[in-house]
């Protein structure tokens, strides 16, 4: 019984294929994919979630990961028995940026092939009762880490398809 070798024509056949997939992937553009990505309603309202209930709301922390400030005691007195989303401003606690939600509410994502950029409107109201309001808009280097593990599959089914249509 003779054994069967793949023919030369089928080798070529396949290396010809893996070439149109390595000219295919020469074309992607960072910036087309970036923008596809990023593009859904999801994954835009996902950069808010992390910016304003993950950092925010939940840690206190601005961009660069410290913690804005602390609430007085003064606060705890004058704001006893109120509760802001659930959370009650407790004397040594961070703050957590939520009053009546206005501040939040002004928070907008922006994508297009070379960035992706938050915006907040309402940020500049704070700058009377804090040094530098804008370092409350933009992500710490962790949730830049959990978006990107939000974004991948997506960027991943993105090139896939280029690579294969």
């Amino acid at each position: 019984m003779a054994v069967k070798f793949p023919s030369l024509k089928s080798k070529i056949m396949k290396f010809g294929r893996l070439s149109d997939l390595v000219n295919k992937a020469k074309t992607l553009r960072k910036g087309r994919v970036l923008a596809y990505s990023f593009k859904t309603k999801a994954i835009q309202d996902y950069v808010l979630i992390l910016n304003t209930d993950e950092q925010l709301f939940n840690q206190g922390v601005d961009r660069n990961g410290e913690i804005v400030g602390r609430y007085a005691k003064k606060t705890e007195r004058i704001y006893a028995g109120q509760f802001f989303g659930g959370k009650a401003k407790i004397a040594g606690e961070p703050y957590f940026f939520l009053d009546t939600g206005d501040l939040f509410d002004s928070f907008s994502v922006v994508v297009n092939e070379t960035s992706i950029t938050i915006i907040a409107t309402d940020v500049a109201k704070l700058a009377d009762v804090m040094e530098s309001p804008d370092l409350l808009v933009g992500l710490t280097d962790e949730s830049k880490r959990e978006l990107i593990k939000e974004a991948l599959p997506i960027i991943r089914d993105y090139i896939i398809k280029h690579l294969l249509k």
